[in-house]
């Protein structure tokens, strides 16, 4: 029986072992989180996300440590291809009473795991790996114009009428406007002639008068 294929996860954890690099320092360069290496080395794939996230993480990790993961996979695909490949089967001695053929048991599985983990490195092959992305694919969803909800109504308060009371007290008292009033009307006083300065005048002339005779 020939001997089981290295896995992808075996190989890289080969390749580091024999660089003796540890998985903090690989984790460092690649900005992998330690335990998905780990995860990888293990061909433990169901703590990823997504299979877009285990092609991104299985590309770092190969081109960080030189391993051709395209390379990689047809070995294994071809492997996996050939342990499918049935078997010849002897022909069996003609009986004189035919029986009924027994049901043929399942294949066990390899000890490598290869068949259980053939769904997943069919899903895995797809997509060509120089094809993913490091980073998980972000969920689309479904794109649509936010419902806009209508603004409740605002209702104004309305101020409690005053009672008859308040009416009262709350209006105000027209005072009438006092009228300016009117200024005082000068009169002019004609000036009194003195009867001194006439008499005093009389005077004056009677004296001259004396004087010439």
């Amino acid at each position: 029986m020939p001997e089981p294929k290295e896995t992808i996860g075996q190989r890289l954890k080969r390749i580091r072992a024999d660089r003796r690099l540890s998985l903090e320092k690989a984790s460092e360069i690649t900005r992998v989180r330690p335990h998905y290496l780990q995860a990888l080395e293990e061909d433990n794939y169901s703590v990823m996300s997504s299979a877009a996230q285990a092609r991104g993480f299985l590309k770092l990790y190969a081109d960080y440590l030189g391993l051709d993961l395209e390379a990689a996979m047809d070995e294994l695909r071809n492997a996996e291809s050939a342990d499918a490949a049935p078997e010849p089967i002897a022909p069996e001695p003609a009986l004189s009473t035919p029986e009924p053929a027994a049901p043929q048991a399942e294949p066990p599985a390899s000890s490598s795991g290869t068949a259980v983990r053939r769904p997943f490195w069919a899903r895995l092959l797809r997509r060509s790996a120089p094809e993913a992305d490091a980073t998980p694919a972000p969920a689309e969803y479904p794109q649509g114009e936010p419902a806009v909800e209508a603004p409740a109504p605002v209702i104004e308060p309305q101020p409690e009428p005053l009672a008859e009371a308040d009416v009262k007290t709350t209006r105000v008292r027209k005072t009438p406007a006092k009228k300016p009033k009117p200024a005082a009307e000068k009169t002019a006083k004609p000036k009194a002639k003195s009867t001194s300065a006439r008499a005093k005048k009389v005077d004056d002339k009677k004296k001259v008068s004396l004087k010439t005779k």
